[in-house]
């Protein structure tokens, strides 16, 4: 019988332990982050000079940023390590060629989906496939 509740018992503070890794990822994206680093299939794309610096913000379920030209917004949750998006939408202007390029790439991992997620302090790295984008706060 202590077995029993000893295993009820550790299973219920790990349980409990696993929540609170969530929660403590759900706190601490919610912020306004700026895009530093873009890499798409190996590349590293220029963040020189765009229209609009690319910066994303996450409040609640709730995201919305620039991706260098046009706005974009959306649903998330987190699931693990895992950013899963959710309804995306974007204005549909024209802008530059480096920001349209800036754009093109940052967008595949903002768009609906799943993408790999790690928050290390007051960096977070975003990856999609062959994206990776490297916010910082």
């Amino acid at each position: 019988m202590k077995s029993i509740k000893s295993k009820v018992i550790a299973f219920g503070i790990f349980g409990a332990l696993m929540v609170g890794c969530g929660q403590d990822s759900q706190k601490e994206i919610i912020a306004k982050w700026n895009l530093v680093s873009l890499n798409s299939n190996g590349t590293e794309i220029s963040l020189d000079e765009p229209e609009n610096p690319a910066f994303a913000t996450f409040d609640g379920s709730k995201l919305n940023g620039n991706a260098g030209c046009n706005a974009f917004f959306g649903n998330y949750t987190l699931k693990d390590k895992m950013l899963v998006v959710e309804g995306v939408g974007m204005t549909r202007k024209m802008c530059d060629e480096k920001s349209m390029a800036i754009e093109d790439s940052l967008i595949k991992v903002f768009a609906d989906g799943s993408s790999e997620l790690s928050i290390n302090g007051d960096t977070l790295i975003i990856q999609k496939e062959n994206t990776k984008a490297t916010f910082k706060k």
